[in-house]
Order: C-alpha cells, then sequence, then structure tokens
C-alpha cells in the first residue's frame, strides 16, 4: 500500500470515531459539531479536506480533528470552507476560557492543557454512528 492508500484507509476509518461536541460560537450561540480524535501525520496534507468534508457530512460550517500529546496536553485544530470563520472561534475560546488560540479563516488551532480542560470547554454531546452514506475524501 503507498502513502496515499494509507491516508485514505486512516481517513476512512476514522469516520467510525466521530463525536459531536458542544462549540461556543463568538455570537454567544452554540452548536454541535464533529469532532475525531486524529494522528496529523497519518492524514497528512489530507487533514483539512477531510475535516470539511466531515463538517458538511454532519451539516456545520467547521469540525475538529484533535491529538493528546505526550505531556497529556490537548492539541486542536479547526477546520471549515470559509463558511464559518476558525479564528474568530479559536480566538473566542481563548478569550473565554484562557487557553491559546487562534489561525486563519479556514484553519485554526487551540492548545489545551489537559483532556480535561478540551472535554469542559468542548464536552461530548454524542458518539456518531457513521453514515454508510458518507466517504472520506481522496487525499
Amino acid at each position: 500500500m503507498n502513502i496515499a492508500e494509507e491516508q485514505h484507509a486512516y481517513a476512512k476509518n476514522l469516520r467510525n470515531t466521530v463525536e459531536l461536541v458542544t462549540l461556543s460560537l463568538p455570537d454567544g450561540t452554540q452548536t454541535q459539531i464533529p469532532a475525531v480524535m486524529m494522528d496529523k501525520k497519518k492524514i497528512g496534507r489530507g487533514m483539512s479536506q477531510f475535516l470539511c468534508a466531515l463538517a458538511k457530512d454532519y451539516n456545520t460550517d467547521v469540525a475538529i480533528g484533535w491529538a493528546l500529546k505526550h505531556n497529556q496536553s490537548v492539541s486542536v485544530s479547526l477546520r471549515s470552507d470559509g463558511k464559518a470563520d476558525c479564528n474568530a472561534i479559536a480566538q473566542n475560546l481563548a478569550q473565554n476560557h484562557g487557553i491559546n488560540g487562534g489561525g486563519h479563516k479556514t484553519s485554526a488551532a487551540l492548545h489545551f492543557q489537559s483532556i480535561d480542560d478540551f472535554r469542559r470547554i468542548l464536552p461530548v454531546v454524542s458518539t456518531i454512528i457513521p453514515s454508510k452514506a458518507a466517504k472520506p475524501p481522496r487525499p
């Protein structure tokens, strides 16, 4: 299997691990978005495309991928197709919760001190049973 095939297989398997989390938006409203724990090295350059497709599959404007780091901190990647401003979302969460975050309109990052902080600020609403119709984008 070549690298692109491995990344595609990894993305396909990630769809079995989607959770819905509650996200507080800059306008004060809340929404539920798809979130998935992922290894950025395994998905490669296809991460943004995968997360944007995931958002679309769940009728949201943003999705997140997150990773638990060796020091038990959590790194979060927010992605959108431009309908949602990831930078505004990240900066809003950073200001309201004392975490680090920011980026660009279609991509931003957040850094949490612990998994407990991550789960408190972005609480899980439910684990999603993947749709058989939903297919991951090709890397």
